[in-house]
C-alpha cells in the first residue's frame, strides 16, 4: 500500500516527473507500471502551439479489463490560464485516447514547477450488455484534480493510497479515484456537521433566549449564513482578494481568513470583534479609503467591496460569542480541501469545492422542505467568483 502522506507531500512539491512517478506511480500501479526509457514525444498543430509547448508518452499502466491506462507529459505555455482554455487543451490530449483506453495526463507550465499543476484522468464512457461492450462513439469525460503547493492535495493522496490496495486495476476503479460525487457528498457531510456544532452553541439556554428571542428557527438561519459567508470568502481569497497589499488585489492571502483567527489570538471574541468588522464594516462598506483594512497588529491591507447582499448588517442585537474550537475546527475543515472558482463542464470535472457545490450545500440545508428556514446565496454573489 502506498503511503498516504509521502503521496500527499510529492503531490504538494513542485512539479518534477522523475519525482512523481517515482513516489506516486510506482508506488500505486507497481508491476502494472511501464515506464519509457525514452519518452516519445507527439507532435502538436499550429493551432495548439500557442497552448502547448510540447507533449510527451512516458509510460503505460496495463489494466486488467484488456485496457491500457497511457500516461502523458504535457506542458503548457507560460502565459495559459488553464482554466479558460480547458476546451482546447481537452481536444490537443483526447484525440490520444485509442479504442477503449484512457489516458492520465500531467498538465503543467513552461519553466514554473512553482505554479499549481494538474493530473486528469480522460476516457470514454462504455455501454455494457450481457458482458458485451456495445461500440459507439462517446466524448471523453475528463476528472481533474489540482496540485501543487498552493493546494491541499488530501483527498488526491488518501484515493491514490486506497487505489493501491487494489489486487487490479480497471478503468472503473480509476474513475472511482477520481469521483467528483463522492467528493462532494463528503464535503457536505463535515459541512453540516461544523453547521451543527454551531447550532448547538447558539442553543445553550443564555444565548437562545437573550440574543434570539428563543427563536429556533432564527439561530438555525443565523448559523447557515454566517457559514455561508466564510466559505463564499474561501472563494474570495482563492483569487488573492482578501489581504492585498494594493486595490489591483493581485497578491492577498489564500489563508486570509485562518490567518486573521490566528492574528487576534484565537479567543472567544473572534466573531465579534473581527468577523463582523470585517463584514459590515469592510465588506459592505464602499465608502472606505482605497479600501482599508486594519489587522490585528496595525498593518494596512486590502479588502474589496462586495454588494450582493451578502454581507448586510442584520445581525440580532446582543454580542455573540463563539468557543475558539469551533472556528479553529472549521478552518482546519476547509484547509483539507481545494477550492476553484471555475464550475465544472459535463465532460470536464475538477475535484475541488467549486461555486455549484456551494449552491448545493444551501440547497441541502433547507431542512425538511423550507420547513425549518433557508439561505440562498444571490446571484451577483456566485458573479463575483468568476470575475
Amino acid at each position: 500500500m502506498a503511503n498516504r502522506e509521502t503521496l500527499q507531500k510529492t503531490l504538494n512539491a513542485n512539479y518534477d516527473l522523475d519525482f512523481f512517478h517515482r513516489n506516486v506511480l510506482q508506488q500505486v500501479f507497481g508491476n502494472s507500471l511501464t515506464l519509457a526509457s525514452v519518452p516519445e514525444k507527439r507532435n502538436i498543430n499550429a493551432s495548439e502551439e500557442r497552448l502547448i509547448k510540447s507533449v510527451k508518452k512516458y509510460g503505460t499502466v496495463a489494466l486488467t479489463d484488456y485496457r491500457e491506462l497511457d500516461l502523458y507529459d504535457v506542458e503548457l505555455a507560460e502565459n495559459v490560464v488553464i482554466e479558460r482554455s480547458r476546451v482546447s487543451i481537452g481536444a490537443a490530449i483526447k484525440k490520444y485516447i485509442f479504442g477503449n483506453n484512457a489516458v492520465l495526463v500531467n498538465f503543467h507550465y513552461q519553466n514554473k514547477p512553482e505554479k499549481s499543476w494538474r493530473l486528469s484522468f480522460i476516457a470514454k464512457e462504455q455501454q455494457i450488455e450481457d458482458g458485451e461492450i456495445i461500440k459507439g462513439e462517446t466524448n471523453p469525460k475528463r476528472y481533474t484534480y489540482i496540485l501543487g503547493h498552493n493546494e491541499t492535495c488530501r483527498t488526491a493522496a488518501e484515493r491514490f493510497a486506497k487505489l493501491s490496495m487494489e489486487p487490479e486495476f480497471t478503468i472503473d476503479k480509476l474513475k472511482d479515484a477520481f469521483s467528483v460525487e463522492k467528493l462532494s457528498k463528503t464535503f457536505f457531510d463535515e459541512y453540516k456537521q461544523h453547521y451543527l456544532d454551531f447550532v448547538e452553541h447558539l442553543n445553550k439556554r443564555n444565548i437562545k433566549s437573550s440574543v434570539f428571542n428563543g427563536d429556533e428557527k432564527a439561530i438555525r438561519d443565523f448559523a447557515k449564513k454566517l457559514l455561508g459567508r466564510i466559505v463564499f470568502l474561501y472563494f474570495i481569497q482563492k483569487k488573492g482578494w482578501l489581504g492585498a497589499s494594493n486595490t489591483k488585489y493581485a497578491d492577498g492571502s489564500p489563508n486570509f481568513l485562518e490567518e486573521l483567527f490566528i492574528a487576534s489570538g484565537k479567543n472567544e471574541s473572534f466573531y465579534h470583534d473581527w468577523l463582523k468588522k470585517l463584514f459590515y464594516d469592510t465588506l459592505n462598506n464602499q465608502s472606505r479609503n482605497e479600501d482599508a483594512f486594519k489587522l490585528p497588529d496595525g498593518e494596512i491591507v486590502r479588502i474589496p467591496f462586495l454588494n450582493g447582499g451578502l454581507f448586510e448588517d442584520n445581525d440580532p442585537k446582543g454580542i455573540l460569542t463563539f468557543p475558539p474550537k469551533l472556528f479553529a475546527d472549521l478552518f482546519e475543515f476547509f484547509k483539507t480541501y481545494n477550492f476553484t472558482i471555475y464550475e465544472d463542464s459535463p465532460d470536464d470535472h475538477t475535484l475541488a469545492v467549486d461555486p455549484e457545490m456551494l449552491g448545493h450545500i444551501f440547497e441541502n440545508l433547507l431542512e425538511d422542505n423550507k420547513d425549518k428556514g433557508a439561505y440562498y446565496t444571490p446571484k451577483e454573489i456566485v458573479h463575483y467568483m468568476c470575475q
